[in-house]
């Protein structure tokens, strides 16, 4: 067995660093187990998705958005800020606003490790729009 440590990214006052030990089952499949460290948070075994989902794309609001009202079961959602946005978008949970959650550029994106894709909301310009991928 082998364990695997690091940073794999770091911002103004966070820092998120993933462990990861790597094992054989028994049908030789390469088992990795990783857990992340962000802000406190552990998220503990992760398992490769089973299958890949996207949503239509997303309109941001002055308020927070949700995502989909739908429960939409996953492991982690990708959101992408489109690159024709005009401002900047927030990404988090329902109390997403100007001065809370991952604030995310045209072209950048964030990836939430969640247990449902309508935790997840938005904030920003009305006419600004992020994609969205999740896995399951």
């Amino acid at each position: 067995m082998k364990r695997i440590a690091g940073t794999v990214l770091t911002g103004g006052d966070w820092t998120a660093q993933f462990f990861a030990k790597a094992t054989f089952d028994g049908s030789s499949r390469l088992k990795i187990l990783l857990d992340a460290i962000t802000a406190g948070t552990v998220l503990d075994n992760l398992n490769p998705a089973s299958s890949i989902g996207t949503l239509a794309d997303v309109t941001a609001a002055a308020s927070a958005t949700q995502l989909t009202s739908s429960s939409t079961a996953c492991k982690a959602v990708l959101v992408v800020s489109l690159a024709a946005n005009t401002g900047k978008i927030r990404v988090g949970d329902s109390n997403v606003s100007a001065s809370r959650g991952a604030e995310l550029s045209a072209g950048d994106a964030v990836v939430l490790m969640v247990s449902n894709v309508n935790l997840v909301y938005v904030f920003g310009n009305a006419s600004d729009k992020v994609s969205v991928t999740y896995v399951n």
